[in-house]
C-alpha cells in the first residue's frame, strides 16, 4: 500500500477515529487503526469492540491495499511532524510515514486480523435523520444525569430513546437526578433502546441514524460512529416525575454561584444543601464538620424548605442556559422538578435529601413564633 495525502485531511480523520481505539486493552489489534486505500479514497476505522468509528478522505493512491497501524503512534507522529503532505507506504512487515523532513517507521498488523464490524455495515430496521443540534442538546442537557455505576446499575449508564405519541424522548437518570428532553419524532416508532455515552463530533446539519435491537449507528459528513446498546430495562421514568404545582422562580446564575459556595464544605455523596425560602429570600446553606456556609438568593414564590444532595443540584443548574429557573415543589419529602419557564420540551428532577435540618429549623421557627 502506498498513498500521499494532505496532512490536514489525514489528521482530521485520525483525530476522529483514534479516540475509539482501545488504549488499555491487552489485545494488540484493538489498539490499532485499520487503513484501507482503494479507488482514490482512504478509509480509517478503529474500535474497542463496544464502539467503532470510521472516516475517510481523498488521496493520491499509488498502490491500493489495507494494513493495521498503531492508532496512537500514527496520530502523534503526524501531529508533531512539519510539512503539508503525508506519504504512507507499507508492506507486511512495517510502514513508513513521511511528513516534511520527518520519517517514521511503524509496526504493522495484518488487515485480516481486524475484527469484523457488523455495526458499520449491517442493515437496521429503523432509519431516520435528526438535526445535529438536537444530538448536541441531548448530550449536554440530558447526558449529565447518566449513572457512572457500571457494576451494579449498568442499565442507567446511558440515555433512553423512545417514541411515544409522536414525541421522541431522551431520558437519563442516576437515581438522584433525572433529565428528560422531548422533540418531535422523526419516525413513527423506534426500538426502545438505551444508548451509552457518546462523544458527539462537531457535526452540523442532518445526522443519519440507524437503530436496531443491538446497535445504533450515526453518520454525518462522511464520518460514521456506531455503538452497541446497553442490554437492560430502563425505569418507567414518567412515574417519578411529579406534577408539582407550587412554583418558585429565581435567577439561575445567582443560585448557581450560591450553590457553588455551599459545596465548598459539603461532600457530593454524603452531604446536602438546604434551601429555605421565606419572604422573597432563599437561604442556601451547608453545614459539615469542615465548616458552614450560608448565602441568600432572591426569589418569587411561597415559603418552602427542602434539602438536596450537594452533588446532584449543581449539574442540573449548569445544564440550563436560561436566565430564570423555575422549581416546582410539593413538600420537603417529594422530588423537585426544575424547568426553563420558556422551554416546555425539557424537565429535570432532583430527589430530596433526608436532612434533619429541614424539620429541626422549621420546628425552631414555630417555637419562636409561639
Amino acid at each position: 500500500m502506498r498513498f500521499t495525502v494532505e496532512r490536514e485531511s489525514i489528521l482530521s480523520a485520525l483525530s476522529f477515529v483514534a479516540k475509539y481505539a482501545a488504549t488499555k486493552d491487552t489485545i494488540p489489534i484493538l489498539s490499532i487503526v485499520l487503513v484501507e486505500a482503494d479507488a482514490g479514497r482512504v478509509t480509517l476505522t478503529a474500535t474497542d469492540m463496544d464502539r467503532v468509528a470510521s472516516d475517510g478522505f481523498a488521496a493520491d493512491i499509488k498502490i491500493g491495499g489495507a494494513v493495521c497501524l498503531p492508532a496512537d503512534l500514527l496520530l502523534k507522529s503526524i501531529k508533531i511532524a512539519s510539512g503539508s503532505e503525508v506519504a504512507v507506504a507499507s508492506d507486511d512487515r512495517q510502514a513508513t510515514v513521511a511528513c516534511g523532513q520527518s520519517k517514521f517507521k511503524l509496526p504493522v498488523l495484518l488487515a485480516s486480523d481486524f475484527p469484523a464490524m457488523g455495526m458499520l455495515a449491517n442493515e437496521a430496521p429503523c432509519n431516520f435523520q435528526i438535526p445535529a443540534d438536537t444530538l448536541h442538546r441531548v448530550y449536554s442537557k440530558v447526558g449529565f444525569a447518566m449513572s457512572k455505576d457500571a457494576r451494579t446499575r449498568f442499565y442507567l449508564c446511558g440515555i433512553s430513546w423512545v417514541v411515544a405519541a409522536g414525541i421522541l424522548e431522551f431520558c437519563a437518570t442516576d437515581g438522584k437526578q433525572l433529565s428528560l428532553l422531548s422533540v418531535p419524532a422523526p419516525v413513527s416508532s423506534i426500538p426502545h433502546v438505551i444508548v451509552p455515552e457518546f462523544d458527539i463530533p462537531a457535526w452540523e446539519g442532518e445526522v443519519s441514524v440507524s437503530v436496531s435491537d443491538l446497535f445504533i449507528r450515526l453518520g454525518c459528513a462522511g464520518q460514521t460512529l456506531a455503538s452497541k446498546l446497553i442490554d437492560g430495562t430502563f425505569p418507567e421514568y414518567h412515574r417519578v416525575i411529579p406534577k408539582n404545582e407550587t412554583s418558585i422562580l429565581f435567577d439561575r446564575a445567582e443560585m448557581l454561584s450560591a450553590v457553588t459556595r455551599a459545596t465548598l464544605v459539603a461532600d457530593a455523596r454524603e452531604h446536602s444543601i438546604l434551601f429555605a425560602g421565606k419572604a422573597g429570600k432563599i437561604t442556601v446553606s451547608s453545614r459539615t464538620l469542615r465548616g458552614e456556609v450560608s448565602d441568600k438568593v432572591a426569589y418569587d414564590g411561597d415559603d418552602f424548605r427542602i434539602a438536596v444532595a450537594s452533588g446532584a443540584i449543581t449539574p442540573i443548574f449548569k445544564s440550563f442556559d436560561c436566565e430564570t429557573i423555575e422549581w416546582r415543589i410539593a413538600d420537603a419529602g417529594s422530588p423537585v422538578t426544575v424547568h426553563d419557564p420558556k422551554d416546555a420540551s425539557r424537565v429535570t428532577v432532583v430527589m430530596p435529601y433526608r436532612d434533619s435540618r429541614v424539620t429541626q429549623e422549621a420546628s425552631d421557627e414555630q417555637q419562636e413564633a409561639a
